[in-house]
């Protein structure tokens, strides 16, 4: 599955809104369908990166909340949560809603819908 850019980016460590950066992720994969532990190990080793990483208790507790929680999209491009991580969409991914609605877009303009968790 190819990810929308944003979610590539901050899949590679952030520097600074590593808190906004995991809930940002955690809805993301939660939102197509990953399951609590596909999301635990991609948010644990995306964590490694950081340069500041958040503890491991604090990770665990968001993500376990989280799926005792509603699915909730991440924001849309068009709210500071990227910008504000020092991430900013591509024009192409502007021309979505959301991280979640571009890889959707882009996996069924691949004729790849099938692949769809």
């Amino acid at each position: 599955m190819q990810y929308a850019p944003v979610i590539d980016s901050i899949l590679k460590g952030l520097l600074d809104g590593r808190k906004r950066g995991l809930f940002i992720l955690i809805n993301y994969f939660k939102s197509l369908n990953f399951s609590e532990e596909e999301v635990s190990k991609i948010v644990v080793d995306w964590n490694k990166k950081n340069k500041k990483p958040l503890g491991d208790a604090y990770i665990s507790a968001q993500v376990s909340w989280s799926f005792k929680q509603k699915k909730l999209l991440p924001p849309n491009y068009d709210k500071p949560h990227y910008r504000g991580i020092g991430i900013s969409p591509t024009d192409d991914e502007l021309k979505s809603k959301n991280p979640v609605s571009y890889t959707i877009k882009k996996m069924f303009s691949k004729g790849r819908g099938k692949d769809y968790k």
